[in-house]
Formats: C-alpha cells, structure tokens, sequence
C-alpha cells in the first residue's frame, strides 16, 4: 500500500506504518525455519512494479525473500515511514471528527501513545497470530518448545529426540531439513493427510537467466505465463472432476513410488484434492525412508513432560517439540471499533470473518483491510491477490487524499453499506457450498461449520474483474467542505 502510495502520489508523505517487530518483512522476516520456501513460483511471488530479474532458483528461500521485501522498502524509502517495535493496541472511529484514534505501545519501552487518521489499513494479513495445538498437558512439557512461525535457532537439535505436531505445508519444509543431521530423531505427528504432488523447485539455468535479464518484456511475459498456469491448476483441479481425478492418481502414484510402504495407506487422502492446500514436495516424502524419521499416525492423547502419549497409549519420549499448527485465521487480534461494534463482534455476529470484497466493513468509515475474509485461494500467489485489494483500496481513499482544485468539496468518509456486504458474503458463500471446500476440515472453516471464510472459491481472475473500479452505489459517502484559502 505504501509503495502504491510513493508511486501514485510522489508529493504525498502524510502516512505512517506501525510494525511490532523490528523490521520489514512480515511472513518472510518472522518465519525462519529451516526450509522456509514459497510454493509459488518467485517471478510470480512479488511485485508486478519490481519485478526482479536475477533470481536463481524457482521458488525462492526465505533469507532471499526478506532481502527483496527489505530491498523495496530501501528502494521506496519506506523506512523513514516505519515506527518499528510498536504495537496497535486499538483504534476507534470518531464519528464527530471522522477521524480513528489509534492507539499504540512501544513493545521495548512500554510508552503509549495516540494518533489520528483520515484512514486506517489492516495489512495484518490472515496468518499472523501462531495457532498453538489444545492439547491436554502440552504446557507441562519440559524440554524446549516452540512454533514454526517463533523458531529457535539456538536450540541445537544434534542428538536429540524432536517431536514436531502437524504435517501440512510448513512441516514438509522443516522435517527434510532437520531429519539430515543423522543423530537428530524426528518423531512426527500427523493427523491429516495431504495430497502431495512431486517437487516443482529446480535451479534456473544462466542461459534462462540471461535471456529474463537482457530481452525487453522477457520477465513480464514469463511472469504472465506463470500467472496462465496457475490459472490452468485452479481449472484442472477444482472446476473438473475428472482432471481432479487423474491428478490425485498422479499424486497417489508418487506417494506409493517415493514413501515407505508402511505409510502408504496413511498418507493418501480419503477427500477430494483441493479442499485442503495441495503440497508441492520439497524433499518431505523421500524424508520418510531415513531411518531417524518417524511417523506417528494414531493421533495425540496427551503431552507429558518428557515426550507425548499418542491414542494407542505409547509414550513417545522427546526432547523437544516444535508445533507446525498453523494460524488462528478464524478471528481478528486487535481491539478495532467502528461506528458501534467492533471486528471481533462483528465476525462472531456473522457466523465468522465476513466483509466485502474481502476489504470493507459496514459500519467501519474509511477502514480497509489487506488480506481480509475470502482471499487465500490455494493455488496461486497472495501478492497477486493483495495488488488487486490495494489497487482496489487506492480508488477508494484517493478521494480523501486529494482535492480538485474545481470542486469546493471533497470526500470525508466512506462507509460500505450492509445490504452489498451480506449479498457479497452470500455469493461466496454459495459458491463455496458447491465447492470441494466443504468435503473436508480446514483451517479455510471456522470450527468445522459449514461457512468458508479463508478462501475465495472461484478464479482470481473474477476476483480481479470484480475489483476492477469501485461501485459507489454500495458505499455511503460522506463529503466536507474545503477551505477555499488551503
């Protein structure tokens, strides 16, 4: 947003962006696990206004993402537009003023302090908040413990006995990596299985690199045939059942031609591919015949504080445990309060995260979110997706922003209304009733209710062309007069 920003409006610096942390990055500065890689391909995986033409590999590595993201902030001087280490603790819309109150703590030193906005934008995105596992005794565990997305890279795991709890995308990153140091013994604890198909990742060859960074419009075009495939994935997966079909056989084929024959049963899905995200291998199923992996498939009774006592009753005795759980998506983890609720209230008056177009809220004046309710898809990348918002996002708050030199008016607030939004959040919903989300639990539901509220159910392209312009109709707008002296 802020690039759009710096780009768009060159004379405008009357913004300002809270980071907790202490530094750029968020999803690539904060998970540092080893093996962290995007599963989308990296010329498609940033921005389409930087795009980067030296990229070595496909699918790019945590460390190179973050120097990319820190590159543009460099690029766009964004960090003198960072107040770092400092948390939002609340914001409140002033109805008199038309102004948030946003409220916020330094996370070193305590100090409080107040501000206030025209506009406020939620770029917290949906995975932000680490899901630790409920799990009977998992805080009387005794060795080191902690999430993927809190690594702890002091902990030397040689000679240990690690236990790591999930199996899904972050998990078969992680297990290949740590399983290679022979003296560490993995025991993992999978409950549901993925489909998972063979590895996507190989090394650019210096011819392609050559030819991506000297022919004009070679990366832009490289990067729309990406775009095409991913397209082509959503089609041959979740539109037809019989591509579906013929995948999840090629799926099957590679889980029984790579993995130990004892797991075979086990790691092939009893539900459609598709209703849960579908994991591009990076070394994970070849992990599973090292002899220092193990695979523990009756699922948790309880944790002890020494290891964890799996449903079949066996103790499994470990030194320390790594949780790969995910996200609470299902929520909102700051105290934001519009016209009369607040985001929390609103989510669990609406059966969980509602909005429309995935970046308004009745009731909420010229607040938008960034990564809202719907916008994860599964198949291709989120920076495409969030471009599209922002893009989208920037129509709406340019008005504020600016005035006419012609107009004696301009626009103070915007306000989307409550029918738009609840006929916006039934479209998907129903959409997403006739999909293959609902064959299976995920984190896409909220506490395995029938309401898909992570995931947008068609292709990003309709995403697109419903985000294209902005349909005021749908908004209320409030308008102030300008001072004719200013």
């Amino acid at each position: 947003m802020a690039i759009k920003l710096r780009r768009t409006l060159p004379g405008f610096d009357n913004f300002v962006l809270y980071e907790k942390a202490d530094d750029v990055g968020g999803t690539w500065r904060d998970n540092t696990y080893p093996g962290a890689m995007s599963d989308i391909p990296v010329h498609f995986y940033s921005l389409s206004t930087d795009l980067k033409k030296d990229w070595n590999y496909s699918h790019e590595l945590q460390p190179q993402m973050f120097e990319y993201l820190k590159d543009l902030a460099k690029k766009y001087d964004l960090y003198s537009k960072c107040v770092f280490n400092t948390l939002v603790t609340s914001a409140q819309w002033d109805a008199d003023k038309e102004l948030w109150r946003v409220e916020s703590s330094d996370t070193i030193t305590g100090k409080t302090s107040i501000i206030e906005a025209k506009v406020l934008v939620s770029a917290l995105g949906i995975l932000e908040v680490p899901r630790v596992p409920d799990i009977p005794g998992i805080s009387s565990f005794g060795g080191p413990k902690w999430h993927t997305a809190r690594y702890n890279h002091e902990v030397d795991l040689s000679g240990k006995r690690v236990g790591v709890i999930g199996n899904g995308a972050t998990a078969t990153q992680l297990v290949p990596q740590i399983s290679e140091n022979a003296t560490t013994h993995i025991v993992q604890f999978c409950r549901t299985s993925n489909w998972t198909m063979p590895p996507s990742r190989y090394k650019l060859s210096e011819w392609s690199k050559w030819w991506l960074q000297n022919i004009p419009g070679a990366v832009r075009f490289y990067r729309f045939l990406i775009f095409l495939s991913r397209e082509l994935i959503y089609l041959l997966v979740w539109a037809f059942p019989l591509t579906r079909l013929l995948l999840q056989k090629r799926s099957k084929s590679y889980i029984q031609r790579v993995a130990p024959a004892k797991y075979h049963e086990r790691l092939i899905p009893d539900y459609d591919m598709g209703c849960r995200r579908v994991i591009y291998d990076s070394g994970y199923i070849e992990a599973l015949n090292r002899p220092n992996v193990e695979l523990v498939l009756d699922g948790i009774d309880h944790v002890t504080e020494d290891g964890i006592v799996s449903k079949s009753g066996e103790h499994h005795q470990l030194d320390v445990l790594i949780y790969s759980t995910g996200f609470v998506s299902d929520g909102y983890p700051l105290h934001v309060k519009g016209l009369d609720t607040t985001i929390k209230k609103f989510y669990d008056a609406h059966d969980g995260p509602t909005s429309y177009m995935s970046v308004a809220l009745p009731g909420f004046p010229n607040f938008c979110l960034i990564g809202g309710p719907n916008t994860s898809t599964g198949y291709t990348s989120v920076i495409f997706t969030h471009e599209i918002q922002i893009n989208y996002i920037y129509k709406l708050i340019v008005p504020i922003l600016t005035k006419s030199p012609s107009s004696p008016t301009r626009m103070s607030s915007f306000n989307v209304l409550n029918a738009p939004t609840e006929a916006y959040d039934k479209k998907i919903q129903g959409m997403a009733r006739n999909s293959i989300f609902v064959g299976c639990n995920s984190w896409y539901r909220r506490d395995k209710s029938e309401k898909i509220y992570a995931v947008f159910p068609t292709t990003v392209v309709r995403y697109w062309w419903w985000l294209r312009q902005v349909k005021w109709e749908d908004y209320k707008v409030t308008k102030e007069t300008m001072d004719k002296t200013a």
